[in-house]
């Protein structure tokens, strides 16, 4: 028997015929140390060591299996969670990025101005926000949300937005002047070309065509309230001016990212203490859920494959 388990030939049924037999046939296998992936069908033994492996006894211990799988799925789900967290803590204390909930709430016991400003930004650059806003929602299908005032002022779009405006203008200026000069030196060389040709009653220039780009930035500023661009935000200031000064909007790109990153270290300070205890905290909650879901495991009972049947051909 020995030889055909380690051969690998399948289950190997044994049929008894008498329940004594059977017994002692069963306890020849475990003596032996064959195996002990046994079931036993027949009448109930009333040794012990033999009930075991009836199959009235393992349909109990499979339906304490499916228990007990229940309750490991539940503390497996438990430890990852509150791994989760403590990861998140850690990474928090070792300088990771700073939450925007914890910047809100330390801006708001210490900044009150600059948030309230933030939070209400001029016309022109709340209408910006609600045209990028749109245009994030058409591109993605709405998988991606708009920026938030602080994402909006710390990536500087309306300052890049002002940039674009400008840069446009200048080319389109550019442009102009090139083209009015070459036809200022082609009248100067033909006799055919009447002066009345090249210049309006009042004496200046034809009037410039509206490019689209003119006709949409002039519709975007008169819905804002403006009658032309606002001033591009070029100062370079001192961290002290800036903290005391609450018209964030106002700010350059070198001044915001300066604050930024004197608010990004203040609330990771603010915060160190408390996340510290947080950490201890998650720590043990991670602790007691590793303890579970390692009880859990080791009480979990699975019905084996079993490599022999035994069966009573009649009860004795």
């Amino acid at each position: 028997m020995r030889v055909l388990l380690a051969n690998g030939v399948g289950r190997i049924l044994l049929i008894a015929f008498t329940n004594h037999a059977l017994d002692h046939l069963l306890l020849s296998v475990l003596d032996a140390g064959i195996t002990k992936k046994i079931v036993r069908l027949g009448s109930r033994s009333n040794d012990e060591r033999i009930a075991k492996f009836s199959l009235e006894n393992l349909e109990r211990i499979g339906t304490e299996s499916t228990t007990n799988r229940i309750s490991i799925n539940k503390a497996y789900a438990a430890r990852k969670s509150a791994e989760a967290e403590l990861n998140r803590v850690l990474k928090e204390l070792q300088g990771g990025p700073v939450s925007g909930a914890d910047r809100k709430t330390y801006m708001e016991l210490y900044y009150p101005g600059h948030r309230g400003e933030l939070l209400d930004p001029p016309p022109w650059i709340q209408l910006l926000r609600q045209m990028e806003a749109g245009w994030t929602e058409a591109n993605t299908r709405g998988t991606q949300n708009a920026k938030s005032e602080y994402d909006f002022w710390i990536t500087c779009r309306d300052i890049r937005w002002l940039q674009d405006q400008i840069a446009a203008r200048e080319i389109r200026q550019k442009a102009s002047t090139n083209q009015f000069a070459a036809l200022a030196i082609e009248q100067a060389g033909g006799d055919e070309m009447e002066d009345e040709d090249a210049f309006s009653s009042d004496g200046t220039d034809g009037p410039e065509l509206e490019s689209d780009e003119d006709r949409l930035r002039n519709e975007f500023l008169r819905q804002a309230g403006l009658i032309g661009l606002p001033s591009l935000p070029s100062t370079n200031r001192p961290l002290d001016e800036l903290l005391e000064d609450p018209m964030v909007w106002l700010m350059s790109s070198q001044e915001r990212n300066r604050l930024d990153r004197s608010w990004t270290e203040a609330t990771r300070q603010y915060f160190f203490e408390r996340k510290k205890d947080s950490f201890g905290y998650l720590k043990t909650k991670f602790e007691d859920a590793q303890t579970a879901y390692e009880e859990c495991q080791s009480q979990v009972r699975s019905i084996f494959p079993f490599n022999i049947v035994l069966i009573s051909h009649r009860r004795g």
